[in-house]
């Protein structure tokens, strides 16, 4: 695990009308599918290069490349 946050949105009037909490995992494919659970809507396997085809915010986009550049350095 790398890092875990909260992304909090909430109306205005101050309530919450969406909590998510991200966790973020370093992960290597060795064999094997990547499968999804029934809490999510798909997964799959990307490159940094790929991230500006995304929906993430400039932040997460971030810390992916930052987690993704110090791994390869090790």
């Amino acid at each position: 695990m790398l890092a875990a946050f909260d992304r909090i949105f909430t109306d205005d009037d101050g309530r919450v009308c969406y909590h998510y909490v991200v966790v973020n995992f370093l992960c290597r494919w060795k064999s094997g599918q990547l499968r999804i659970g029934s809490d999510t809507m798909g997964a799959r396997w990307l490159w940094p290069e790929d991230l500006c085809n995304l929906d993430v915010t400039p932040d997460v986009e971030k810390f992916i490349l930052q987690a993704y550049a110090e791994e390869n350095i090790k």
